[in-house]
């Protein structure tokens, strides 16, 4: 099941089409009779601006590219029209800045950082790309196929959800990341070839009926070598009044003889594993989808040292689980 951003139609009105654009870095800002010239590197074209021309950016660090103050910024320069000293531009979108303080970790070792709008991305001393931390997406402006948009819910649900993941927050370390991100980077022997650590979390809905929404929050981040693992966090909501629905209350039996039922559900050989995974069994280990998945993390059991996924249908719980808790099929 593909998650798919719901991309607002002004992106396209202000980003536009076609070919009458210049992109690049601009290496020089210079006032001169009546105009601002930016000059980008490697062109040898001028992009020309004056107080007329609409500067913009989707993440707000348009400020100060016509006085020059911005560092290194990247610009895509449209609706260009000729002049026999460069090319006018109607509107500039700024595609990304260098901030102008670095992050400094516990070494005292500056990484530069560049922002634009869906990512930050931290470089080394000598310019290498070491993490690229991705804005976090969601609750609001993600569709899933087959299931509710956030849109569609309530005033009071929305307004309860956007506050249950505000206060959530973002449940990675940045800090931390970056100081295994450097330390992965000084172990490269050919640092060029470092493979960039990838930082993101986005929140979905994952399931769904009359009655509850499922949302489910999912944090990826590196593990080193040039892999990343992903983790998440199931959420249940109900629908009218947005309020949290503990999981446990979609269940009529406890904790313990579900976790037996599913794994006698899915055939579990009678082995050290399956003891194991029944004595591990959390409700938290849930999530609801077109079949009831059980994620036993890494480090949840004993002999495993990977994620372990079971999958049951709803069918097959019949007196364990309430029917009102069962979420519709997704087409």
């Amino acid at each position: 099941m593909k998650k798919l951003l719901l991309i607002l139609s002004l992106v396209f009105l202000l980003t536009g089409c076609g070919t009458n654009i210049i992109y690049g870095e601009v290496q020089s800002v210079i006032s001169k009779d009546g105009y601002i010239e930016l000059k980008i590197l490697g062109k040898d074209d001028i992009v020309l601006a004056d107080e007329n021309t609409m500067v913009y950016s989707f993440s707000g660090i348009e400020d100060g590219l016509l006085s020059g103050e911005l560092i290194k910024p990247y610009i895509t320069a449209y609706d260009l029209k000729r002049t026999p000293d460069g090319s006018y531009s109607k509107r500039i979108y700024v595609e990304s800045v260098i901030l102008p303080e670095p992050y400094v970790l516990k070494d005292g070792t500056e990484l530069t950082i560049r922002k634009d709008y869906t990512h930050t991305t931290y470089f080394s001393p000598e310019g290498i790309d070491i993490l690229w931390e991705q804005e976090p997406v969601g609750p609001h402006n993600v569709s899933v196929g087959g299931l509710p948009t956030f849109d569609t819910l309530n005033s009071q649900t929305q307004k309860q959800i956007l506050s249950y993941y505000e206060d959530m927050g973002i449940l990675y370390d940045l800090d931390a990341e970056l100081e295994f991100a450097w330390q992965c980077y000084q172990k490269t022997e050919e640092k060029p070839m470092f493979q960039s650590h990838h930082l993101f979390q986005d929140i979905s809905p994952s399931a769904a009926n009359d009655r509850l929404i499922w949302y489910t929050a999912y944090v990826t981040r590196p593990i080193g070598d040039g892999l990343h693992h992903q983790t998440s966090t199931h959420t249940v909501f109900n629908r009218e009044t947005g309020d949290i629905v503990d999981i446990a209350d979609l269940f009529i039996c406890d904790e313990k003889a579900l976790g037996k039922r599913i794994l006698e559900t899915v055939s579990m050989p009678d082995t050290e594993l399956s003891r194991e995974m029944e004595q591990a069994f959390r409700f938290e280990y849930l999530n609801f989808n077109n079949c009831l998945d059980v994620c036993f993390p890494a480090g949840s059991l004993i002999s495993q040292n990977t994620d372990h996924i079971l999958g049951v249908d709803y069918q097959a719980l019949e007196g364990f689980i309430h029917p009102w808790a069962i979420p519709d099929p997704i087409e």
